[in-house]
């Protein structure tokens, strides 16, 4: 529906270019004509309907060598080795190579005295060139084809909208189901959450399943700790211990790590941090989910049970 709104919506604007561009043209030859016609009045001085090569001599911007004065040869070179041309070979041989060389006569008098009713009339033609110089409105044929395919693309837009949060569902719910979550699927809580805990220095914020990091307790930026891992906890109780990796790196040494060691508790909650070795961190953090059967072990009970 789109493609179709649009075709015809092209067709129409590309033929109203086009005609605005053979308009463009059209008045562009005839200012070329006109200011052609009044070099040419200029330059024949002696008004036989024709430019020589002494009228050419005369002015001084048909020096080519600015050596200060036009040579026979000079203004040979302007006429196209022409002794004169008349006005019809003027406007279409020599004009076009001399239009930029070319000089208009100005005059030294004081600019009159302008009235308000006059000035006034000056705005109003700057208002008419300016308009001259913008492309017309579309007709209305034209605005309603603009119209319809507008709708149509309004409508696509939001339909390829929809689409994407469709995808981004399939593939949340995807990532969902082929994430390890535990035996019994039971740390699935704990996704899309954070929690923080602050020492004397630093506030560190533990994500499950996502990322681990740290920031100045009084302000500045966060550093990474490491992202999403695996389960690293010993064979027998593989669900103790998470580990989140590639973190932000230590100036001369490795990136930065975290492994996040599981208990149980009451309520969710990041207990301690530390830094055993050199860029390597480790969070406690205790958790219900803990207080189920971890697999190939016996069940941890909380401390206040």
């Amino acid at each position: 529906a789109k493609l179709e709104a649009e075709s015809p919506e092209t067709e129409a604007k590309d033929k109203h270019q086009k005609a605005w561009d053979e308009l463009k043209a059209e008045r562009q030859a005839k200012k070329e004509v006109e200011a052609a016609s009044l070099a040419f009045k200029d330059l024949d001085t002696n008004g036989d309907n024709s430019i020589d090569m002494q009228e050419i001599i005369a002015r001084p911007e048909f020096d080519i060598d600015s050596n200060g004065v036009v040579s026979e040869e000079e203004a040979k070179e302007h006429l196209e080795d022409k002794e004169s041309v008349d006005y019809d070979t003027f406007t279409k041989d020599i004009w076009p190579h001399v239009k930029d060389i070319y000089k208009k006569p100005t005059t030294e008098e004081p600019p009159p005295e302008v009235d308000p009713s006059t000035e006034a009339r000056g705005e109003e033609d700057q208002t008419e060139q300016k308009d001259e110089d913008s492309m017309p409105e579309y007709d209305e044929e034209t605005k309603k084809l603009i119209e319809a395919a507008d709708e149509a693309r309004k409508n696509y837009d939001e339909a390829n909208s929809k689409l994407k949060e469709l995808d981004n569902e399939l593939s949340s719910i995807k990532s969902y189901l082929e994430q390890d979550y535990g035996p019994n699927r039971e740390y699935a809580i704990l996704q899309d959450q954070c929690f923080e805990y602050t020492d004397r220095e630093y506030t560190y914020k533990y994500c499950p399943f996502s990322k681990g990091s740290q920031r100045p307790k009084n302000g500045g930026h966060e550093t990474s700790l490491g992202n999403w891992g695996n389960w690293a906890g010993p064979e027998n109780d593989k669900y103790s211990v998470q580990l989140y990796e590639k973190g932000q790196n230590c100036w001369n040494g490795p990136d930065r790590s975290v492994k996040v060691h599981l208990k149980c508790g009451l309520e969710h909650r990041l207990l301690s941090s530390s830094e055993p070795s050199r860029c390597e961190y480790a969070f406690e953090f205790e958790t219900p989910c803990r207080c189920s059967q971890p697999s190939g072990g016996t069940a941890q009970p909380h401390d206040e049970l």
